[in-house]
């Protein structure tokens, strides 16, 4: 890597850590507030909090070189009603306006990436992938759980309450306001065992972990933002414990194919990343480590598991070599 690729790389983390730690500083703020209104169950805040950031705007822009996370909120709106049927009772008839929105104001449809294209589904359908981590790790005896990037926990706090494993879980993520609100939302629950740590996927540091054994590790859209994959990253995972088991629901589907052969979903998956410096080498790393038996990679798939518009979610499984 060139002296002015790396200064590219990381002059775009720079700008994507920034706009997470303000975004989840808001997200912070907000759950706080549900919080001191009376709410102590963790998984009731977040899901208030997902309601809330549903009716709410969201942009980012970026000058000089800074992020900024422009935020209004307008959760109000969702108590209003939008009618679409029109009555004219003096003739006992109705109306019925075309139906573009639902009552709470939320398109009726969205389009969703799904393999090669796209598909049109009701906009509260969304790929539920802590039931896929919920499946996956019923049966398999972990005794630590870890996500890498974090974010403000969400994931985590729903893989217990939904059915995960009731052992330590542990959050690494890189910004300071993520570990902040997940130090928080723990607080809420003795049955919970989680501790947050600061992480950083181009300088990996589990010196924070204790020793484990059997340990389920996963990713979700964290890897996206960090432009290419060190080469030591994927072998210091697999060192976090004696068996490691690592999934990756991540978006790098444009990267298992030759781009002549890209369709209309894979060009715009890749102009997405080459524009905003985001992930380029995540699947060719994993091959690399797994043909040098660093890892045993077992499964990879492209653009499986949902995803927003397109930026589709791939899934990479793979295990430690013992």
């Amino acid at each position: 890597m060139t002296e002015q690729t790396q200064s590219a790389q990381a002059f775009n983390n720079d700008i994507w850590n920034d706009y997470y730690e303000q975004a989840w500083q808001v997200r912070k703020d907000i759950m706080q507030r549900i919080i001191s209104e009376g709410e102590r169950h963790p998984l009731r805040v977040i899901s208030t909090l997902e309601s809330i950031m549903r009716f709410s705007r969201q942009e980012r822009h970026v000058d000089q070189g800074k992020s900024q996370f422009i935020f209004e909120e307008d959760s109000a709106y969702a108590h209003q009603l939008i009618p679409n049927v029109h009555c004219d009772r003096s003739v006992r008839s109705i109306q019925l306006e075309p139906a573009l929105t639902l009552p709470t104001g939320l398109d009726i449809d969205q389009l969703l990436p799904h393999r090669d294209g796209y598909q049109r589904v009701p906009d509260y359908t969304h790929n539920d992938n802590i039931q896929f981590l919920v499946d996956f790790a019923r049966r398999r005896d972990f005794d630590a759980v870890i996500e890498l990037g974090a974010g403000f926990g969400q994931n985590l706090f729903k893989l217990f309450y939904q059915g995960g494993p009731d052992v330590p879980y542990y959050a690494c993520e890189y910004t300071q306001s993520g570990v902040d609100c997940t130090q928080m939302l723990a607080a809420l629950d003795d049955n919970l065992k989680i501790q947050a740590h600061r992480f950083d996927y181009k300088n990996a540091d589990f010196s924070c972990l204790p020793k484990l054994n059997k340990v389920l590790v996963f990713t979700c859209h964290s890897i996206e933002q960090v432009t290419y994959v060190p080469n030591e990253l994927i072998e210091r995972i697999s060192a976090i414990g004696n068996q490691v088991t690592c999934i990756h629901i991540e978006p790098f589907g444009f990267q298992l194919k030759p781009q002549a052969q890209d369709t209309q979903l894979d060009r715009e998956h890749r102009e997405m990343f080459a524009k905003n410096g985001w992930n380029q080498n995540l699947a060719q790393s994993l091959v690399f480590h797994h043909l040098n038996k660093t890892i045993d990679l077992t499964y990879m798939a492209a653009n499986v598991m949902g995803g927003t518009k397109a930026n589709p979610s791939s899934l990479a499984l793979w295990t430690s070599v013992a």
